[in-house]
């Protein structure tokens, strides 16, 4: 049986946590504990599949404990749920958080979150898995990375450039859409295209992000390759949405197509980051799950996966971008 640690401060919370997962008993075991110190104490005996922490509490907040449960137990798949919105905060904690859930959060949509997690990690082998959850951000190809610190540095940068540098890079698009898609900093937005969440972002936030460590890596891979790979999703994504367009499909589902044909080389991507000798298609639906990304980009049975399936069949999808 799968196991879960709920951790807040508030007694009052956990109880109504308890009484709103009282279905899912059967399905998994669950503990609670009020604050970090009481979580880190259970975690000590038992480990957690999925810790599920408020932010803002006293003695240890909620950033420098889910950075704990990521050193101790690296292949625990961990949630914020919070109500509490400090950008500070949660910079701190961009490291270790794969998915930020706001307060209130309707108990159908807290459950289906967890079950679409654990679902997704029994399709991965146990290694493959555990370097997945310890990942703290996919690599960026360094070029891409400098390059952007230059226009964000600009006394006006221009958010067009920035969505375009986007485009090309899949680690740093699958960051940013991560952050947009997900709480992190609000209510989560659908998004339209990777230019549509670094206007989402703004100016401000992009700054402080591509300065901090743990958002953007320009971990060691072959810098050839991964240009090729953010050209090929550029170039799928384009040629997805317009077949979505061509074919009828309303506005929302055409952006779903779009953000689709981007994902496709995730997989690849992440296999690489993790050391991973062969690419294990898998674990690109494992992270999209982790992080909170809309299932119409996934879902066989939408028509968006269907358009994506089109343009590959049609030679877009550039095959040479292996490692």
């Amino acid at each position: 049986m799968k196991r879960l640690l709920f951790v807040d401060d508030e007694p009052n919370l956990l109880a109504g946590l308890r009484r709103m997962l009282r279905s899912e008993r059967n399905e998994w075991e669950m503990e609670f504990a009020e604050g970090g110190e009481e979580a880190l104490s259970k975690l000590q005996s038992h480990r957690a599949d999925v810790v599920i922490s408020d932010m803002r509490m006293p003695r240890m907040d909620g950033a420098e404990f889910l950075n704990e449960v990521q050193q101790r137990q690296p292949a625990t798949a961990r949630i914020c749920l919070s109500g509490f919105s400090d950008g500070g905060l949660i910079m701190r904690g961009l490291g270790s958080i794969h998915q930020y859930l706001n307060k209130p959060c309707e108990s159908g949509h807290l459950i289906q979150t967890v079950r679409n997690i654990l679902q997704a990690a029994a399709g991965l082998p146990a290694e493959l898995h555990e370097r997945l959850c310890a990942l703290k951000c996919l690599p960026v190809a360094q070029l891409t990375l400098q390059h952007l610190k230059e226009v964000l540095a600009q006394d006006a940068p221009c958010l067009q450039e920035v969505g375009q540098l986007a485009n090309l890079d899949l680690g740093l698009s699958c960051r940013l859409l991560q952050l947009v898609h997900s709480g992190f900093f609000g209510t989560p937005r659908h998004v339209e295209s990777v230019e549509d969440a670094c206007r989402l972002l703004g100016i401000a936030k992009l700054r402080k992000l591509v300065e901090l460590p743990d958002v953007f890596s320009s971990q060691e891979l072959d810098q050839q390759w991964l240009a090729r790979l953010g050209r090929a999703a550029d170039r799928l994504s384009r040629r997805a949405f317009s077949l979505a367009k061509e074919n009828g499909l309303s506005p929302r589902e055409c952006d779903y197509a779009r953000l689709a044909g981007i994902l496709y080389g995730l997989p690849e991507l992440a296999c690489a980051a993790c050391g991973w000798p062969e690419v294990v298609n898998e674990s690109g639906l494992f992270l999209i799950r982790l992080w909170g990304l809309p299932n119409q980009v996934v879902d066989p049975e939408l028509a968006p996966a269907a358009q994506v399936a089109l343009a590959l069949d049609e030679g877009e999808y550039d095959a040479s971008a292996t490692r």
